[in-house]
């Protein structure tokens, strides 16, 4: 079968795709959309895929959480996409959840390989999450399941981001949004989360600190989700994990250490197609031949 086009919108950018059936990258678009009216958004998007030069089934792959029945985006924490049609507005033939799009790729030919019981977690801007249950992509009764970036971990813990009403989710506590308030709050200035990741695998002992802090937060909220899915593994991704080890070690350990065995025994591994899994697994949806939204199941 030809290739296929994979969009991935992120809270700060978008990767468009040329992908071939093993998933393949033939070609690939960036484009930087943070803070963008819907109108320009649009723009960048058709922009970058007719950068590719191709004329192909488009899937694509959006944080928001969606209403897969009818193809609106309900709630879009940081783009604005609330509300709308999200394949009518980028002109894709089939459009889902970034995460589930990156599990989907992730358990086809990356890190989940072979996998029945998978969880992934995305770890950017936000915090996103996939699901592979029993084998099978799990969505939920309306295509709504998977958003642990919104699952609590500290009932008084800081306010989510993006008008979310909760204290102490996931995504306030483990996501490159909480990693720059957390090290601008220390330093006195501001500063990304990619700078402090930077600054810790230099060696700063203040970056190392802040960085394992966020991973010991993060062990907790993968030790409730152990507990309630016994997955066989769970897979994280997104830019947060450049990280790598000062991240995923002390979040192993507060696995081990909070949950109850055997489901501790689960593996965590950094996601095998690195940034490009949302993209990659976009891009497989492609290959549904389902207008506008996907099957159930």
């Amino acid at each position: 079968m030809a290739p296929t086009i994979g969009l991935d919108l992120g809270g700060t950018k978008v990767l468009a795709g040329l992908v071939e059936e093993d998933g393949t990258v033939l070609a690939c678009e960036r484009r930087r959309i943070a803070g963008l009216s819907l109108r320009a958004l649009v723009a960048t998007v058709a922009e970058a895929v007719a950068a590719l030069g191709v004329d192909a089934p488009i899937g694509a792959g959006v944080p928001a959480l969606l209403d897969l029945r009818t193809g609106v985006a309900v709630r879009c924490v940081h783009l604005p996409l609330g509300g709308l049609v999200v394949a009518d507005l980028l002109g894709a033939d089939v459009v889902d959840n970034d995460a589930t799009c990156a599990v989907l790729a992730e358990w086809t030919l990356g890190a989940a390989r072979g996998c029945d019981h998978v969880v992934m977690l995305t770890l950017g801007t936000g915090i996103g999450g996939g699901l592979v249950l029993g084998g099978r992509i799990y969505r939920g009764a309306v295509g709504a399941a998977g958003e642990l970036g919104h699952f609590p971990v500290d009932l008084d813990g800081p306010s989510c981001f993006g008008g979310c009403p909760g204290r102490g989710c996931l995504e306030a506590l483990c996501s490159g949004s909480a990693l720059a308030r957390d090290g601008s709050i220390l330093l006195g200035t501001p500063i990304t989360g990619e700078e402090i990741t930077a600054r810790a695998l230099a060696g700063d002992p203040e970056a190392v600190r802040l960085v394992e802090t966020l991973g010991d937060r993060l062990g907790a909220g993968l030790a409730g989700i152990a507990m309630s899915l016994n997955p066989e593994v769970i897979v994280l991704g997104g830019g947060v994990l450049n990280a790598g080890e000062l991240l995923l070690e002390p979040a192993r350990a507060e696995l081990r250490h909070r949950a109850l065995a055997p489901a501790r025994d689960v593996r965590v591994v950094a996601a095998g197609l690195g940034e490009e899994a949302g993209m990659i697994g976009a891009a497989l949806l492609a290959r549904q031949s389902v207008p506008r939204t996907v099957p159930f199941g």
